[in-house]
């Protein structure tokens, strides 16, 4: 098909890559448009969601332009704004006003002694370090590091003369209360423990699965995911990867089918894991339906078995659209669901999303060569032979030579058509 002919790459987030900081600020501004995301945020772990409403045209002339979205912001107090709200900017800022408030007057009744200098120094320091990582969660996105290091500097300042005032109260006399404090104290460390334990194990069995990746052993990795999902089925990444596994154990039996001679065992295999990577794509979608990718996870699966499952073609269709309504300026969804229309022999609805992917990233040969033959299928040969010689400007021929070749013969091939459709009307 004409969509594969030049693949489009869809890539992650590098781990030291980061969002443009005016688009961080206007993902910090989209929530305020929503009553309700103004106050409380789009939710944590939420910010590729917002990230991909608010990516413009210029991002698509960037470098980055290939990363749908990112997890963090360029700053952590904008993601603060941005997943928690106003509500949780002004939680946190209350914090730290409260830190600065009480530093004057502690400094204030320190006695003048060698210990009570040296325990000043400390402060001083502690002081500083606080200053520079408020400047830090400015400038810089969110990380553990300096979370851990801005709290225990936190912990250090809340102490007076070296040692934290700690209250504390009798309830030996209180022998309901203080059953109930206990009990209810007992119930909360072990529920804790119940759901952290089942999480740790949950990425411990996750990880297991990526050594039988690189061991090449499918079982190990579709045991292993199966059994981080049973452990916590909440999380995004497993279920996308247990979809994955699904479709290639579908297609590893279908290629060892001889003859074109299918058992009743390997219909029966390949039904399964087809139908279970189709629940997995819809179980990650329902766990967040707001993030694009999600949408497109489920485009891709339902894209891989049109052939075989009932209705596969309208709902790729329809999670292709709704990736597109997640992120609009991603010229990567448009270039897919017209390969979709394509591949069913609907050029004029391919031909539609084609331009609009060419209209938000001009300089995508991917983009242009699709437009180009879908305008070739509805016989506008002009246009065909104008974005076709745009496809071929926009590819190297040094590092691309075998695409260049490609292009430039059917070029050549398109270019022969123009004549053939004027001659007609000469007459």
């Amino acid at each position: 098909t004409v969509y594969s002919i030049v693949k489009v790459q869809t890539g992650h987030v590098p781990s030291l890559q980061l969002p443009p900081f005016r688009l961080s600020w206007y993902a910090a501004l989209e929530i305020l448009k929503n009553p309700l995301t103004a106050i409380i945020g789009i939710g944590p772990d939420n910010f590729s969601a917002i990230f991909t409403r608010v990516k413009d045209f210029a991002y698509n002339q960037s470098p980055l332009w290939q990363i749908n979205s990112f997890n963090v912001s360029h700053s952590a107090i904008l993601q603060i704004l941005t997943e928690t709200g106003i509500f949780g900017l002004l939680t946190f800022g209350l914090l730290v006003f409260n830190v600065f408030r009480v530093i004057p007057s502690k400094e204030g009744i320190q006695k003048i002694s060698m210990d009570s200098r040296l325990h000043g120094n400390d402060k001083t320091l502690n002081i500083c370090l606080f200053s520079y990582l408020i400047i830090c969660l400015f400038v810089f996105p969110p990380s553990l590091i300096i979370w851990f290091l801005f709290f225990l500097t936190l912990a250090q300042l809340s102490c007076t003369d070296g040692a934290c005032s700690v209250s504390t109260t009798d309830l030996s006399n209180l022998m309901p209360i203080y059953i109930g404090t206990v009990v209810i104290s007992f119930a909360l460390i072990g529920t804790s423990g119940y759901f952290l334990g089942r999480s740790y194990a949950s990425e411990y069995y996750f990880k297991k699965s990526v050594e039988g990746v690189i061991n090449k052993n499918l079982k190990q990795v579709y045991d292993n995911q199966r059994q981080a999902i049973i452990l916590n089925p909440y999380i995004e990444r497993f279920h996308n990867s247990f979809a994955q596994t699904n479709l290639v154990i579908a297609n590893n039996v279908s290629s060892k089918i001889k003859d074109n001679k299918l058992s009743e065992q390997d219909r029966q295999t390949i039904t399964q894991a087809i139908q279970a990577g189709i629940e997995e794509s819809k179980a990650v979608v329902s766990l967040n339906p707001q993030k694009a990718d999600n949408w497109q996870g489920l485009a891709s699966v339902y894209l891989n078995v049109i052939n075989t499952a009932k209705d596969a073609d309208g709902w790729t269709i329809s999670a292709y659209q709704r990736a597109i309504l997640a992120d609009p300026q991603n010229p990567s969804y448009r270039v897919g669901l017209g390969g979709v229309y394509y591949n069913l022999k609907k050029y004029n609805e391919a031909l539609r999303f084609f331009e609009q992917a060419v209209s938000l990233k001009p300089d995508w040969a991917n983009a242009n060569y699709n437009y180009a033959w879908a305008n070739f299928q509805v016989k506008n040969y002009p246009q065909a032979v104008n974005a076709m010689e745009n496809a071929l400007k926009l590819i190297n021929p040094k590092t691309n030579k075998a695409d260049y070749e490609k292009v430039k013969k059917e070029l050549e091939d398109f270019k022969k058509m123009i004549p053939k459709e004027a001659s007609p009307e000469a007459k």
